[in-house]
């Protein structure tokens, strides 16, 4: 048995471990403020500071994209060890439900594919490509809906934020049978139709009840690799996973459509039908002593296909969805309620009593968050200082660039705008200008014959964007450890102050 972890953070009561993979295990907690469930992922201990690194960045990711069919991430803590707070989904995986139940009716499975595309579409608008679309990466969440999971190999196509897309030594990323062609070659050339071809291979995946060939994207040429898809589904299919990314949709919201248009034309369910919450446990009560947050009375979304999916992109937070956080002070008087029908004497003394539970309860309440908010502070405040560290001591990757046909005048007097920067401020914002330029002049610059120089640069670079992405997702947690209530009660006393951020627009410049 697992123990759970013990996490310097008083707002949550770890429980039992709800899965784990190599670098993770996710439990079940409850949230104290929230009053309600949640998941935590937690980082193993002992790995290198690559997985770490990867970590941060899945977990910044999940947390900045917000949308109904994404796992949200609530808040990243990069403590030791380092762990993710986001929505909890107890129906399991697609894969899971699959192996339980076999094959899904087709109206089912349109309605699932739908759904990843529009949480996929939302991504992409974020510049983030998944590349690791499949069944197992899909969780079911409580009210029936799909929620795309782990960002772990993710792309993202701007300069502020890590793009890590092989190992150091060159291995492969992502799972054969849903991975793309262009992206086994290239891992580079993955953009959204590599998603595409993902959801084309997950959803094979649920209407023929067992994993893809890994040569999906040639099966056309065996017509029983197909066989039961149905002529409805089978056009769309293939264009989803055709071999060259230019006959597949050129987005998730055309293959979404296509789904969406062809949806009267399939058979309907039958009446025995499983759905997307079958399975699911009830949801456990709070930990003793704890309280509930009021419940969302919304009906569950209990997918069978009898209704046509909607197209609509849902842009509703998913915070906004979620049952409303406990007030404190609700929580606070549920440790003291008693009878009301108690004698004026036994009135006064539990009076007296609530007031002093209540003091305590409130100084300890404001200690742990003034840990919790200073903790923070200087974690952001070490990430700064080793970004621009690391930023300063590279400047050997200039000449590399310059060897390969880079401009290396402007390069360089980009650098010594980092170094000649009259404050933090100034300091840190040539540094993301230095850092956009050299991305730039990366994918500008020729490969050498060995191709080792560029790899060098390469690498060089993607250290670089790592500490930037630590340094961003730092951020994030102080920004939202800072505006909350107690937060600005605590910078408005001087007990913590606001390190010098620069202001950071859309694109996180």
């Amino acid at each position: 048995m697992v123990e759970p972890p013990h996490l310097p953070d008083s707002r949550f009561v770890v429980g039992e471990l709800l899965g784990e993979g190599g670098m993770a295990r996710v439990y079940r907690a409850w949230h104290v403020e929230r009053g309600q469930w949640c998941a935590v992922k937690v980082l193993r201990q002992g790995l290198k500071e690559k997985a770490r690194r990867r970590f941060l960045t899945e977990g910044g990711l999940m947390c900045r994209l917000t949308h109904r069919n994404l796992l949200h991430g609530w808040e990243l803590d990069d403590g030791n060890p380092p762990f993710l707070v986001m929505d909890i989904a107890e129906g399991g995986s697609l894969r899971d439900w699959v192996d339980r139940y076999g094959a899904m009716q087709p109206r089912l499975a349109v309605d699932v594919a739908i759904q990843i595309c529009k949480g996929v579409a939302t991504a992409h608008r974020a510049k983030v490509i998944h590349r690791d679309i499949k069944p197992s990466n899909v969780l079911i969440a409580r009210k029936g809906v799909c929620k795309l999971t782990d960002f772990g190999i993710a792309r993202v196509r701007t300069a502020d934020l890590l793009q890590e897309d092989v190992t150091a030594s060159g291995d492969l990323m992502g799972t054969l049978g849903y991975m793309a062609p262009e992206q086994q070659s290239d891992q580079a050339q993955a953009d959204e139709r590599t998603d595409v071809y993902g959801i084309g291979a997950t959803l094979y995946h649920v209407l023929k009840g067992r994993t893809p060939p890994t040569n999906l994207f040639a099966a056309g040429e065996y017509p029983e690799t197909f066989e039961g898809i149905g002529e409805q589904l089978l056009p769309i299919l293939l264009k989803a996973v055709s071999y060259k990314p230019d006959d597949r949709y050129d987005t998730v919201t055309e293959l979404a459509k296509a789904l969406h248009d062809t949806w009267e034309f399939l058979p309907a369910p039958s009446p025995d039908a499983k759905t997307l919450m079958t399975g699911i446990p009830p949801e456990p009560p709070p930990p003793p002593g704890m309280v509930r947050a009021t419940p969302n009375t919304a009906p569950p979304r209990d997918l069978v296909g009898e209704d046509r999916p909607s197209l609509e992109d849902a842009q509703t937070p998913v915070s906004a969805s979620l049952p409303s956080a406990t007030d404190p002070s609700d929580f606070r008087r549920a440790l003291v309620q008693g009878s009301t029908e108690a004698p004026v004497e036994e009135e006064r003394t539990r009076w007296w009593l609530v007031a002093v539970v209540m003091t305590v309860v409130v100084f300890g309440l404001f200690l742990s968050d003034f840990v919790w908010v200073r903790s923070s502070q200087n974690q952001l405040g070490q990430a700064i200082a080793d970004f621009l560290e690391l930023t300063v001591r590279d400047v050997a990757v200039v000449d590399e660039l310059g060897s390969l046909g880079a401009d290396q005048p402007t390069l360089l007097a980009e650098y010594e705008a980092v170094r000649a920067a009259p404050d933090l401020v100034a300091r840190t914002r040539a540094a993301d200008r230095w850092l956009a330029d050299l991305r730039a002049g990366v994918e500008a610059s020729a490969s050498d014959p060995d191709g080792r120089t560029r790899a060098l640069a390469q690498r060089r670079l993607e250290e670089l964007e790592a500490a930037r992405e630590v340094w961003r997702a730092r951020e994030a947690v102080w920004r939202s450890r800072a505006t909350s209530l107690p937060g600005r009660l605590i910078t408005a006393t001087g007990l913590a102050t606001t390190p010098p951020l620069p202001d950071t627009g859309a694109d996180g410049r």
